[in-house]
């Protein structure tokens, strides 16, 4: 069973996960196709010292855990929403 904490011993921690999943999203919203390409994407993950088959593993490992892998989820969804308030607000020039 994985704790609150949410990582396995075999793969990356749940909050890696998260942070580096965010910033692959933000990545390819700012992409003029919507897609991040493989140089680009590679470049994020090698910052976190991180591989594609990193975040697949921990998806692999999680995803028989639907509970988990919704909370998951949802804590992408509202980092995402919570970084696009921000912009949003920085462009408006509001603090």
């Amino acid at each position: 069973m994985v704790s609150c904490g949410g990582s396995s011993p075999d793969t990356i921690p749940r909050a890696t996960f998260i942070e580096a999943y965010v910033a692959l999203r933000e990545a390819a919203l700012r992409a003029p196709t919507g897609e991040l390409d493989m140089p680009a994407r590679d470049s994020i993950l090698q910052a976190r010292e991180l591989t594609p088959e990193d975040l697949l593993e921990f998806v692999e490992v999680h995803g028989r855990n639907p509970v988990f892998m919704g909370l998951v989820w949802e804590e992408i969804d509202v980092e995402m929403t919570d970084r696009a308030r921000e912009a949003s607000r920085a462009a408006a020039g509001v603090s």
